[in-house]
């Protein structure tokens, strides 16, 4: 099976010549549409998240990856205390963002163990959130965006609820561990709570295997552990064992013994291949999708022509052309403001937002039990402002479930509403226009329902509302540093209708984090660890966020209403276009001699065999992404 960035590029170089093919004909709303698929699938992202406990050998895994030995610093005292992101860029440029997002401050490379590093940033002093690097790896061209996180499973919670915060929203995990001794009860009950729930996608990669010579009797250690723990046979889970330094003797040496001895090779397959089954499969779809659209109606358009020049006199044209007029008073219908679909919209919406609002009061409920269990815990009166940590990731998670919960709901009301407007594809897969009366758009491939076109059109529908980093929490940096999630994670995204919902709840867990921060001081300062006084901090800290979380339920909704009645509105008017267009034709031809309509015929062929050309691609694609 060819890679996700294989496929991608045959994708790009579909969506080119279609582009092209339109511009020749002046199709202005179908350029539009696949220039902004085309945007889309070039700026999409996936992200890949590094956990594990501290000193794993999770740096050194990255720079192996990278094939970039100095970038993260690996001494084995170093334990890093800080999120970084790693996103391609045309030149290195390295970020690293301050107090809540407020200050930003471009930094060198050998600056970076100054802010990630817990010996030089004891207790985070230099009040760093997180850090960014752009560089021209090609490891990450394609869209591959790597997040280096704190270790877990210490003293420190606060480390652990900020990896906890990035791993809900992770396309993949990559859980590290080292040969050096099996996974521990800790490591287990982790994978087992905080990442199974949250994202299924986890390879688990043992590291340092050069250091110990039993490496294999660790790896199915492992796997008896996890097999057991999750209630998975072991075929069904990847565990990886690496060699960091192998692989960074094999970029020194060019060895390919050393490339081997390291198995990284088999690791990025493994990243590689999961990314295009999961992911990488939804984004291709969604942009063969668009195609799929356009050249349906760039077919239906010609056939019409062609049955338009087939017509022996006037009158047949005539009723022709009463048909098209119809047809296109119905879709401008559609475009006013009090079509039945709108208000469909509003009130679908309205009770969306209802059962996610009680299901959200059950959380914050749940939330406060646990705030009782942490201000219970003696171990965590020691440390007050630690306890701020754990509630903010758990309000973090409960937001990532309600957000997946709201665009799941949105996407089945979006189905109903394509069916409401008879946007939605025919079993055939092969006319948008619905002229099933006229008769007028053939049908070249006909395909059995429930097939691959079908599960793909789902897929894509499903996709619309749910792409894990990238729309779901479409500002989850904003749950670490306040609102400067926008600034990574925005691009990308789109105009896809559960970003405008992410967006929202991005911009709130950042409001959360920004309170949250303050609190933080004041709860440091407690000077008798007094677990009543502890209380009057943090109980107006959840009832604020409870605050927070409401208006931002109400905004996402809102944002979701925008954003569906738009893409709505572009397809209704993509269809009016083609109409608009067939009837133009039409009209044309009926001013015609038959020697001139038997030209424009002949003319028209090998436009409609172009057209096939490129269904046919698209469709092999389509089958291609769809049978992972």
């Amino acid at each position: 099976m060819d890679t996700y960035q294989q496929l991608k590029q045959q994708v790009f170089s579909l969506l080119q010549d279609t582009i092209n093919f339109s511009k020749t004909h002046h199709w202005d709303n179908i350029i539009k549409r696949l220039e902004k698929a085309e945007t889309r699938l070039s700026e999409s992202k996936v992200f890949v998240v590094v956990c594990g406990e501290f000193k794993q050998g999770k740096s050194s895994l990255l720079n192996a990856f990278l094939n970039d030995n100095g970038l993260f610093p690996v001494d084995v005292d170093i334990a890093t205390n800080l999120i970084s992101t790693i996103i391609f860029g045309s030149s290195e440029q390295i970020t690293v963002f301050l107090e809540g997002g407020k200050e930003k401050k471009q930094i060198s490379r050998v600056e970076i163990p100054d802010y990630v590093t817990e010996q030089r940033n004891t207790d985070n002093a230099r009040r760093a959130d997180f850090l960014t690097i752009e560089a021209p790896y090609p490891q990450l061209k394609e869209g591959l965006v790597l997040v280096d996180t704190p270790g877990i499973g210490s003293l420190n919670t606060e480390h652990t609820a900020l990896t906890c915060g990035f791993i809900h929203h992770g396309d993949i995990i990559l859980f590290v561990s080292d040969a050096q001794s099996p996974l521990s009860n800790i490591e287990l009950t982790f994978v087992k709570e905080k990442i199974i729930p949250h994202c299924q996608n986890v390879i688990f990669v043992v590291t340092k295997i050069d250091a110990v010579r039993n490496y294999e009797e660790i790896v199915e250690n492992n796997l008896d552990k996890l097999s057991k723990i999750l209630e998975l046979p072991q075929e069904n889970i990847a565990v990886i064992p690496v060699s960091s330094q192998a692989k960074i003797d094999y970029i020194e040496s060019q060895d390919l013994e050393d490339l081997e001895d390291s198995n990284f090779e088999f690791l990025e397959n493994t990243i590689s291949n999961l990314i295009t089954e999961q992911k990488g499969r939804i984004l291709l779809l969604r942009a063969l999708n668009e195609l799929s659209q356009a050249l349906i109606g760039m077919k239906g358009s010609i056939q019409i022509q062609l049955e338009a020049c087939k017509q022996d006199n006037k009158q047949e044209l005539g009723k022709l052309e009463r048909q098209f007029q119809e047809a296109q008073q119905q879709r401008q219908q559609l475009l006013e403001n009090n079509s039945k679909w709108s208000t469909r919209l509003i009130d679908g919406l309205q009770d969306i937002q209802m059962q996610i609002q009680g299901e959200f009061q059950q959380g914050f409920t749940q939330i406060r039990r646990r705030a009782n269990q942490y201000l219970d815990d003696f171990r965590l009166l020691e440390r007050p402002e630690e306890i701020q940590s754990l509630l903010e990731a758990d309000i973090d998670g409960m937001v990532t479930v309600l957000s997946k919960e709201l665009n799941d709901r949105a996407a089945s009301l979006y189905t109903d509403l394509e069916a409401l407007t008879e946007l939605n594809f025919n079993s055939t897969g092969t006319s948008v226009l619905n002229f099933r009366k006229s008769e007028i758009v053939a049908t070249d491939v006909q395909i059995e329902k429930a097939g691959w076109f079908e599960l793909s059109l789902n897929a894509v529908k499903s996709a619309m509302f749910n792409m894990s980093a990238g729309s779901v929490v479409g500002g989850i940096l904003g749950g670490v540093i306040g609102g400067v999630g926008g600034f990574f994670l925005g691009a990308g995204v789109g105009a896809l209708p559960g970003a405008a919902a992410g967006a929202q709840w991005g911009t709130g867990l950042g409001t959360i984090a920004g309170i949250g921060k303050g609190l933080k001081d004041g709860l440091s300062q407690t000077k008798e660890k007094d677990k009543q006084e502890i209380r009057k901090i943090i109980i107006p800290f959840l009832e604020d966020s409870q605050l927070i979380c409401s208006q931002t339920l109400n905004r996402a909704v809102k944002g979701l209403e925008r954003s569906m009645r738009d893409e709505l509105t572009d397809r209704i008017k993509q269809q009016k276009e083609t109409l608009e267009h067939s009837l133009n034709s039409i009209k044309e031809l009926s001013k015609f001699s038959q020697d001139k309509v038997a030209k424009i015929a002949e003319e028209l062929q090998p436009r409609l065999q172009y057209i096939n050309q490129l269904q046919q691609k698209v469709e092999h694609l389509m089958k291609q992404c769809s049978s992972s």
